[in-house]
């Protein structure tokens, strides 16, 4: 086993040379048999220690540590708090440190990136190049430790307000007992329970974003033997056994659940704006309870942005060295297979939402608060956006689809008839 490619500081080069992988041929993953296999043998070479594998990961992973759309909604829940959202004013500061720590590592990146492609213009790096690549190297490795503690720090006030101080907190303001002016001045203090619940879900996210990545850097640094020749001959074997079971009637099971789970449902856009409203604004903002399944389309999707994020980190280290052995291409297509779920649940939050836009289509009102059917303008035309537009979406994934295993269908039949 080699060591793994990684983002090394600039100057340093220790990325093995990797083998290109097979041409992919009709009802193959891309990482498939094909008659025109490479079966040359790459030298075995000695396994590194996993500290140092595990190391070389961390460095190769792209910008912050935070996940995207959970950032925006504690952003944008920042931007939109007043004294009265939460009494306890440093966890609101929390999500304007975690957004702006967030921003500030997407922006070095760019400018890493930028600096790179600029080298790379006349092929021929100067001492100043070399040191601004070195400089934005460091300063995106130190905020990214950085950010560590705050995990942490959200960790800790994910459970404050139920776990710690339980009867001193209270998401209910006609509970609020006040012992003098001024924020904090209570014996019983208010905090916004979307506040909470957003980082008590991001803190989670994080922690089995973490904890995923670390036990899966250790299956593949383990499973990844030195014995290249025997490696070579396991690819061979599936790559053989997907090309066979590809004609049968399991194989097209399989590939329908792969075509249907290959993307999420929603894209960035809209999950990220149903989840920032869902956690940013209070429940009463609709009362027909649209906000409950906003955030729970917001939540697999993150949630599926993360499986998809340790799917490609997999692949990646599964190729570092040209050869895709057993156990590794079955964590692959498992991961894949983990897609799909997550998928069903994102079509039902779509079929609830579509569901209350039909029953409250007669009823709705945009002026009584109190009114059951009352809901914000702007929540109702995003339901009205969402219903139409991907029920639009759904029809063109499932005619593609249909499209798919038609031609699918059709060569195979070429193939028997051939065979």
């Amino acid at each position: 086993m080699v060591s793994p490619d990684s983002k090394s500081p600039p100057g340093e080069d220790t990325s093995p040379v990797r083998q290109s992988p097979p041409p992919v041929s009709h009802h193959q993953s891309p990482l498939s048999y094909s008659d025109d296999e490479d079966t040359s043998v790459p030298p075995d070479q000695e396994q590194v220690p996993f500290l140092s594998f595990a190391a070389s990961r961390y460095k190769a992973r792209p910008g912050s540590i935070f996940l995207d759309g959970l950032v925006g909604g504690m952003f944008l829940s920042f931007l939109m708090d007043t004294e009265e959202t939460c009494h306890d004013r440093f966890f609101v500061l929390m999500f304007f440190i975690i957004g702006m720590s967030h921003f500030i590592c997407g922006i070095v990146e760019n400018l890493d990136e930028y600096a790179d492609q600029a080298a790379a213009l006349d092929e021929d790096i100067s001492l100043l190049e070399t040191r601004i690549r070195w400089t934005t190297w460091l300063m995106l490795q130190v905020l990214r430790l950085t950010q560590f503690p705050l995990v942490v720090v959200l960790g800790y006030y994910s459970i404050k307000f139920s776990v710690l101080e339980p009867g001193r907190w209270t998401h209910n303001r006609e509970k609020v007992v006040l012992i003098g002016e001024g924020a904090g001045n209570c014996s019983v203090c208010f905090c916004e329970g979307n506040y909470v619940h957003l980082a008590q879900i991001t803190f989670a996210f994080q922690t089995f974003l973490g904890v995923v990545l670390v036990i899966l850097w250790w299956v593949m640094w383990y499973v990844d033997r030195e014995d290249d020749a025997g490696e070579l001959k396991e690819q061979g074997e599936w790559q053989r056994n997907e090309v066979t079971m590809s004609i049968t009637w399991w194989g097209k099971i399989r590939e329908i659940v792969l075509l249907i789970g290959m993307q999420s449902f929603y894209n960035d856009s809209v999950a990220g704006t149903m989840l920032a409203l869902s956690v940013s604004l209070p429940h009463e903002s609709c009362n027909i309870h649209v906000m409950e399944w906003f955030l729970y389309a917001g939540i697999i999707y993150t949630l599926t942005g993360v499986l998809n994020q340790v799917r490609e980190g997999v692949e990646e280290m599964a190729i570092l060295d040209g050869i895709i052995n057993k156990a590794e291409h079955r964590m692959i297509t498992f991961l894949k297979f983990c897609n799909f779920p997550l998928f069903l649940a994102e079509f039902v939050c779509f079929i609830m939402i579509v569901n209350l836009v039909i029953a409250n289509a007669g009823n709705i009102t945009f002026d009584d608060a109190n009114n059951e059917f009352y809901c914000e303008k702007g929540t109702w035309k995003l339901m009205m956006a969402v219903n139409g537009i991907y029920s639009i979406v759904f029809l063109f994934r499932v005619t593609v689809i249909i499209g798919a295993l038609w031609t699918g269908c059709v060569k195979d039949d070429q193939i028997e008839a051939q065979a």
